[in-house]
């Protein structure tokens, strides 16, 4: 049977086992949050000598080559994988351009906006979004504002995390339609392999000599930000819905900016606090409707109005 978004109101039929209760996969979502805030001030120091292009060819050529043995010749595999790339792709290339033109906390907030395009895109294709889940991403979205918006204006850098927000949104709507079909490990991998090969072509549509000067960030951000993470989502991503995990997502910039902070001497202030006080009720308030539920078992459609 054909699976529909959970995350927008409609409960999969024959969902796969993922191996782990609904509260587990939530606490992976909020471990992936704390790799990829890490990931802003790791690319911001190795863009500051690679090019764009370089270093996305080079970290999903490693998490490629990491994620190989779950290669699986299967077309009912590859069609996913590759529509998931073309979300994944210029998503990451967009992310990426931003944080080299812009801060690190401009490029978190903007990127944190997913938050509010998963269930404007949801609402788009005609779906219900629980009214906490959106009340909850509302609070998480002045709360990423509170964060991380200085009051600059808008740079290219600022314009590519926005376009990321959006791509990524359409990234987490499909992957939910899919989560439950393919092993995580075999879909990851066929991602990592479609990316690197793009992201290849990219390069040398550049002309221009290409190298990399920080191999340790590069291994950083195949490995720990860009593999596991593309696996880990996955498993997780089956017993969490798609709009729940948008805001779930809403801690990245916390991270992102406790790491600017400590790395790159970013310093917090009190609307600093209370936006990340935001962003974490937030994520506490998008569990409220499975506990009203007062049912363990993980809710494909408790997202549902």
């Amino acid at each position: 049977m054909t699976a529909i978004p959970s995350a927008i109101g409609v409960e999969t039929k024959t969902p796969r086992d993922s191996g782990l209760p609904a509260w587990q996969s939530v606490w992976v979502l909020i471990f992936l949050t704390v790799l990829w805030g890490s990931s802003f001030p790791v690319s911001k120091y190795a863009l500051s000598t690679d090019s764009v292009a370089a270093l996305t060819f080079a970290r999903f050529s490693v998490a490629a080559a990491v994620l190989s043995p779950f290669l699986r010749m299967d077309r009912h595999l590859w069609r996913p994988g590759l529509e998931l790339s073309l979300f994944a792709f210029p998503a990451i290339a967009a992310q990426t351009i931003g944080i080299d033109y812009t801060t690190v906390n401009h490029a978190a907030f903007i990127t944190s906006m997913t938050v509010i395009f998963i269930p404007l895109l949801s609402l788009a294709l005609g779906f219900p979004v629980h009214r906490i889940i959106g009340g909850a991403a509302i609070l998480a979205f002045i709360g990423c504002g509170l964060l991380s918006y200085d009051g600059g204006r808008l740079n290219p850098g600022d314009l590519g995390s926005l376009a990321c927000a959006i791509l990524y949104a359409g990234y987490i709507l499909r992957l939910q339609t899919v989560a439950n079909k393919h092993s995580p490990l075999s879909l990851a991998a066929v991602q990592m392999l479609i990316v690197a090969l793009l992201s290849g072509i990219w390069l040398a549509a550049e002309k221009r000599p290409a190298h990399l000067s920080h191999i340790s960030s590069v291994i950083y951000l195949g490995v720990l930000v860009t593999a596991i993470p593309a696996w880990l989502q996955t498993v997780a991503q089956r017993a969490v819905s798609a709009t729940k995990a948008g805001v779930i997502f809403t801690l990245e910039p916390v991270f992102a900016a406790a790491f600017g902070n400590y790395f790159l001497h970013e310093k917090w202030n009190v609307r600093s606090w209370l936006g990340a006080g935001l962003i974490i009720a937030a994520a506490v308030l998008c569990q409220l409707p499975g506990l009203l539920r007062n049912s363990d078992q993980p809710k494909m459609s408790e997202c549902a109005v």
